[in-house]
């Protein structure tokens, strides 16, 4: 007979005097059957309070927690209209009508059916045809073009520009619709903003007050001959025009 005897650091086998005089009698020798010691218990995690107190909260929400883990459960939310329908429903006994009871799905399906009723109510309606503004000069309140009028230059109507050591926000309208007397001299201040378009001054026809520049046509680009009007000098009728400083 062995016997494993197991210590903190190794296992080492020891043999019983009857069986070294078993061995030597030529009796068959059995396979030692080691003795383990068993490992000390793992703790488990404590649910005790700082004080020193058990705490039967902890293991209720643990307790929850492994419940709502192990069947999949979710919380379902509802509305303030939904949750007091759900509440009557509570209140509801065998011997009430049926019709005196919420069906919630049904609920449900009405309410949903409306916002849908009423958005393709909503995408069915044309939409009204917004009154073309009239765009004016900020002096003597001549009409000069007006807002269909507006065009794009470098994907932008408004562009903010250097000139005369300042700088000066101008927006950009077409040819056709838009009123203003332009001067024969060339501005080269102005024409670098776009090259190779050659920039002239635009005034007001009736005060002669300066509105921006009358910029020529270039070949090479798909926008056409178009104005830049000072946004400091022409306005809107229903009130005054904004940006940057103006030119003298």
């Amino acid at each position: 007979m062995v016997a494993f005897v197991v210590s903190a650091g190794r296992a080492h086998a020891s043999i019983s005097p009857r069986a070294r005089l078993n061995r030597g009698r030529g009796a068959p020798s059995h396979r030692p059957t080691p003795r383990v010691v068993p490992s000390p218990p793992v703790p488990r995690p404590s649910t005790l309070s700082p004080l020193g107190v058990r705490s039967p909260g902890a293991s209720l929400r643990c307790d929850a927690g492994r419940g709502a883990a192990r069947f999949g459960k979710r919380e379902e939310y509802w509305d303030p209209d939904e949750q007091r329908r759900v509440n009557e429903n509570k209140s509801w006994k065998r011997t009430d009508s049926p019709q005196d009871a919420w069906d919630i799905d049904k609920e449900r399906d009405a309410t949903m059916y409306k916002r849908e009723s009423l958005e393709r109510l909503l995408q069915l309606t044309p939409s009204e045809p917004k009154p073309d503004k009239a765009v004016v000069c900020g002096k003597c309140r001549a009409p000069v073009s007006k807002r269909s009028a507006e065009t794009q230059k470098d994907r932008a109507h408004l562009h903010r520009l250097y000139y005369a050591d300042k700088y000066v926000a101008v927006g950009v309208y077409e040819r056709d619709g838009t009123t203003v007397t332009v001067d024969d001299a060339i501005d080269s201040r102005a024409s670098r903003w776009w090259p190779p378009r050659a920039a002239r001054r635009c005034r007001c026809g009736r005060c002669g007050e300066v509105l921006g520049w009358a910029f020529e046509d270039n070949p090479e680009e798909k926008v056409g001959p178009f104005y830049a009007l000072l946004q400091s000098r022409v306005a809107t009728n229903e009130g005054g025009g904004g940006g940057g400083g103006g030119e003298n």
